[in-house]
């Protein structure tokens, strides 16, 4: 496999017998895989699909801890600038 220096990650959707292949000991006649610079991702499986804005407002309910609190002997402390992460 010839290096492209734009490629980045290396996506394998592995089907059958071929799940069962680490796809970092594949061998061109020179390197392994893994000894490329390429990061190696495995999917289970490839879906494609095209995603759709949402028919309905969606509602968040968001909180946060603006005091330190003890729970169950763990100190937790307060988190700052609350307000401007909810």
């Amino acid at each position: 496999m010839a290096q492209n220096a734009q490629i980045e990650t290396l996506v394998f959707v592995p089907d059958g017998l071929l799940r069962n292949l680490p796809m970092g000991v594949l061998y061109d006649g020179n390197q392994y895989l893994i000894e490329k610079d390429y990061a190696i991702a495995v999917a289970p499986r490839l879906t494609l699909f095209r995603p759709e804005a949402p028919t309905s407002q969606l509602q968040v309910l968001a909180g946060g801890v603006s005091l330190a609190q003890t729970v169950q002997g763990r100190q937790f402390p307060p988190i700052a600038q609350l307000q401007e992460e909810l």
